[in-house]
Parts: C-alpha cells; sequence; structure tokens
C-alpha cells in the first residue's frame, strides 16, 4: 500500500506495516531538523490535533513525565499541611494525632503535585472561558 493510495482513500484504515513506515519517515524527516525547529514543529502539529486527541495526548505527556514538585516552577506556592488543617476538615484530636510531620509533608507535596497536574490547568481554563463568556455577551449588546 502506498502513501497515494491510502491518501485517496480516507475512510481505510492503514495498516500496522503501512503506519510503520510513515512513523519511519516522520522520524527520519525530524531528525534533519534544527533543534529549534522542532519544537516550533511540534507546536503545528499539536495545534492540528482534534480536542480528543490532544487530551489522549496530554494523558501520556503527564504519564510519561509527571510533574512533581521538584520540576514544578517556584511560581506554585509550596503547600504546607498542619493539624489546624486536619481540624478544619472535622478531624478530631485523636486522629490528627495519627499525622506525625513527615505524614504531613508527604500529604502536602501529593495535594500540590495534584494540585499542579490538574487542578490548575482546569482552574485556568474554567476561569479564562468565564472572562470570555462575559465579553462576548458584552460585545452582543
Amino acid at each position: 500500500m502506498s502513501a497515494e493510495n491510502f491518501s485517496s482513500k480516507p475512510e481505510q484504515i492503514p495498516d500496522s506495516e503501512f503506519v510503520n513506515q510513515l512513523k519511519d519517515q516522520l522520524r527520519a524527516t525530524w531528525e534533519k531538523l534544527p533543534d529549534g525547529e522542532k519544537a516550533t514543529m511540534a507546536i503545528e502539529l499539536l495545534k492540528d490535533m482534534e480536542e480528543v486527541e490532544r487530551l489522549s495526548f496530554r494523558e501520556t505527556l503527564d504519564a510519561r513525565w509527571p510533574i512533581t514538585s521538584e520540576s514544578v516552577p517556584a511560581t506554585f506556592a509550596l503547600i504546607n499541611i498542619t493539624p489546624d488543617d486536619l481540624e478544619q476538615i472535622g478531624l478530631d484530636e485523636e486522629e490528627i494525632e495519627f499525622f506525625d510531620e513527615s505524614k504531613l509533608q508527604e500529604m502536602s507535596t501529593e495535594i500540590r503535585d495534584h494540585y499542579v497536574v490538574q487542578g490548575f490547568w482546569e482552574e485556568l481554563k474554567y476561569h479564562t472561558n468565564h472572562f470570555l463568556g462575559g465579553l462576548r455577551k458584552q460585545n452582543q449588546k
């Protein structure tokens, strides 16, 4: 199956050998790009992806290279869970005593990592969409 045959039949699912050939060609071409152009090309390819593909890509990227506290820029505040925080969520004194300083630090790091990887980006999308929605309403008046 040639590339011409495949492109003339878009509804046809290519066989794995053909897909592997395309991937090999892409890798060979990629290696010829100057380093500064690789990032630009990657962004161009990402822009062409459908929303579902971008979400899948993001999940794959996060799984392969997870963001951790050590790799997060200093702009994200450190979270420091304290016994007072545990009291705020309804734990009593006996329960709070189970949490030593190392456990509180471990939880702080895990919460921060989770927030940066998922919560922050979702919140950013929500708030920007909310703001832009308000602007669109104003412009329609």
